[in-house]
């Protein structure tokens, strides 16, 4: 009979290890999720005269509670820069800005690029920013 009592209270006592173990480590992942949040996703240049250099800043915060790391920006074609704004660790509630730019020289009609930004946020690791124009030749 003790023998059982003592099974059952090693089982219990198991139970809430696990229990304690889990919820642990739950919490301590809430607590250091970084959330990259870009105020806008896309942007229109409009129509745009060839020759032109265009330049946009997409505006992000870090919305999460933990650190924010930009590893890497890559823009779709060689035609179209892409930079963060000096540094790459964003503690909570910090903002930041990623420029792209785009040289038209050469180009005409309607043009569509990506820069591909890649973080530590486990939500949307990689983020898809996307900008359009269209040029036409000056006269």
């Amino acid at each position: 009979m003790k023998s059982k009592l003592l099974i059952g209270f090693l089982i219990v006592q198991a139970f809430l290890l696990i229990g304690y173990f889990v919820v642990s480590k739950s919490m301590a992942a809430k607590s250091t999720n970084p959330k990259i949040v870009f105020e806008e996703l896309t942007h229109d240049f409009g129509k745009v005269a060839q020759g032109t250099v265009l330049e946009h800043s997409y505006k992000f915060k870090n919305e999460g509670s933990g650190k924010l790391i930009v590893s890497s920006i890559r823009a779709s074609c060689g035609c179209t820069g892409a930079v963060l704004d000096g540094k790459k660790e964003f503690e909570e509630n910090e903002t930041g800005e990623i420029k792209v730019t785009l040289n038209t020289q050469g180009r005409e009609g309607i043009q569509v690029k990506t820069v591909f930004v890649t973080s530590n946020d486990s939500t949307q690791m990689d983020v898809v920013l996307t900008f359009k124009c269209e040029i036409y030749k000056n006269q």
